[in-house]
C-alpha cells in the first residue's frame, strides 16, 4: 500500500473520530444545561425555604441555615457546570 492511500486511510479514522466527540460533546452539553436547570429550580426552593423560615421567626432559624447551605451548593453546582460547557463549546 502506498503512502498516500495510508495517509488516506488514518485521515479517515481521524475524521470519524472527530464526529464521534463531538456527538458526546453535544450529549454533555445537553445533560449540562439539564442539570443547571434542575440547579436553578433548588436555588428559587431554597430561596422560598428561607423566606418561609423568616417568616416561622425562631423556629425558622435552623430551617434557613440548612436552606442557605442548599442553595451555596447549588451556586458551587451551576458555576462548575457553566465551565463544562465552556469548555466543551
Amino acid at each position: 500500500m502506498d503512502t498516500m492511500k495510508k495517509i488516506e486511510i488514518r485521515m479517515n479514522e481521524v475524521n470519524e473520530q472527530i464526529e464521534t466527540l463531538k456527538g458526546t460533546s453535544a450529549k454533555i452539553l445537553d445533560v449540562t444545561v439539564i442539570v443547571s436547570s434542575i440547579a436553578d429550580q433548588t436555588n428559587l426552593l431554597a430561596l422560598n425555604a428561607i423566606i418561609e423560615a423568616a417568616r416561622a421567626g425562631e423556629q425558622g432559624k435552623g430551617f434557613a441555615v440548612v436552606a442557605d447551605e442548599v442553595s451555596k451548593l447549588q451556586n458551587k453546582r451551576k458555576n462548575n457546570l457553566d465551565n463544562i460547557s465552556t469548555l466543551i463549546s
